[in-house]
């Protein structure tokens, strides 16, 4: 929801409201968006934050490996995200740098 319905809604100011969540992030009473995915029990899917020093390479590589169902190129902490079926070592491929998470 944007800062401008909250305002509207409640019928603050925009900027009040700003200045409120700003707080609340501040405090930890709202975080920011996560990634959650409900658990079942006959399949799983891991998440891959990586990582390399030429993620294109890697980015291309990827469409080869069968248990890779998802991967994407990125900006920020990580520069690679691949979604698995199966646990894989991504360490060992070509300009490995860190597993996020």
């Amino acid at each position: 929801m944007s800062l401008y319905d909250i305002a509207v809604t409640t019928g603050l100011s925009r900027n009040t409201v700003s200045s409120y969540v700003k707080d609340m992030y501040t405090k930890n009473i709202m975080v920011g968006p996560h990634l959650r995915m409900n658990p079942c029990s006959n399949y799983k899917e891991y998440v891959y934050l990586l990582n390399f020093t030429d993620p294109w390479l890697i980015f291309r590589g990827l469409n080869q490996f069968p248990h890779v169902l998802y991967h994407g190129m990125t900006f920020g902490d990580w520069n690679t995200l691949v979604i698995t079926d199966r646990l894989l070592d991504f360490s060992q491929l070509k300009g490995f740098q860190t597993l996020v998470y």
